[in-house]
């Protein structure tokens, strides 16, 4: 992946100006298209009211319509900024420093953060295929009192469940995570199947949740993590025959397996622990930044193209 420096940044995004001409770009790369002449027309940018009006007819039109962006008072280089501070690492970056980096009240702060993780949740929803790893994470700090909470699935922390979709390399290709309220099959199970394509590969641990999968219609494998067991060859279980390629252990679930850890490193470290009511927003972000960690384009390109097309959102978050 290409590296955005703060110098492009600046360079790029220094004015409103620049904000507007590049949102404009992003949502309508092949011109403005004015509803009163029916077709795309030139249009001259009127930077004090943060619009364009149509040369043949005068009708304006303001590019942050339908986005986070629509009638905020924050400016739009603030919230470039914001954008380009979340995607600099892979643990994001709290509410508590963009209140301390841009001078903004912290409810403005954490207002904005929220907002770009609901639009971070929007986009290809189209099912999983090929293989895909399942496994499940549990998120929150440690427990205050000595033997309050067991590891694992005996915890009482918050349960999350990830898939990723491998591509034809290997890597990952697409993330998706969803907080649930316990991992019990009638849960579990449901997500799997609304998600991955039937005939795709699954690959799992032992947990016996995931053991229907096979009879579901899709192809099942796992690995034994009680007894040590991290990755293994593919085998046809029909005829015994080892199916992948000498040398190599595709059967592992590390790849989301490495997406829970960022999570859970991300929320204690980063944010000091989040409210369950919120926890899927920022699940939302991490399986983004994941999925997005080995394309080429800049991850805050990624980001502000996504936001640029996401449907409109609620102003108002509970």
């Amino acid at each position: 992946m290409q590296k955005y420096t703060v110098a492009q940044f600046i360079r790029e995004f220094s004015t409103e100006a620049k904000c507007i001409a590049h949102l404009a770009e992003l949502r309508f790369p092949n011109g403005i298209e004015c509803p009163k002449c029916e077709d795309a027309t030139q249009h001259y940018l009127i930077e004090k009211r943060k619009c364009y009006e149509c040369k043949e007819c005068g009708n304006q039109f303001y590019p942050t319509k339908g986005t986070i962006f629509y009638r905020s008072r924050t400016p739009l280089t603030v919230w470039f900024y914001v954008v380009f501070q979340m995607a600099q690492t892979r643990c994001g970056v709290s509410a508590k420093e963009i209140e301390r980096q841009t001078g903004v009240t912290y409810k403005t702060a954490w207002k904005m953060c929220q907002l770009v993780r609901a639009a971070l949740a929007e986009g290809d929803f189209a099912a999983m295929e090929g293989t895909v790893e399942v496994d499940e994470a549990y998120v929150g700090g440690k427990p205050r009192y000595k033997g309050q909470s067991r590891r694992g699935r005996g915890t009482r922390k918050q349960p999350v469940v990830g898939l990723v979709e491998r591509g034809e390399d290997g890597s990952v290709k697409r993330v998706r995570a969803f907080v649930v309220d316990d991992t019990k099959r009638d849960t579990v199970l449901p997500l799997i199947t609304d998600n991955v394509e039937e005939g795709a590969t699954i690959y799992s641990d032992e947990y016996s949740v995931y053991r229907p999968l096979g009879d579901m219609g899709y192809g099942h494998d796992w690995v034994q993590h009680r007894r040590w067991q991290y990755a293994k060859e593919a085998v046809d279980y029909e005829t015994g025959e080892i199916v992948s390629e000498e040398g190599t252990n595709p059967v592992h679930t590390n790849s989301i397996e490495g997406f829970g850890s960022h999570v859970k490193g991300g929320v204690t470290a980063v944010h000091k622990g989040v409210n369950p009511r919120y926890l899927q927003r920022y699940v939302d972000e991490f399986a983004f930044r994941h999925s997005n960690a080995k394309k080429e384009t800049p991850m805050f390109t990624a980001m502000l193209s996504q936001i640029a097309v996401a449907g409109q959102l609620s102003a108002t978050l509970p």
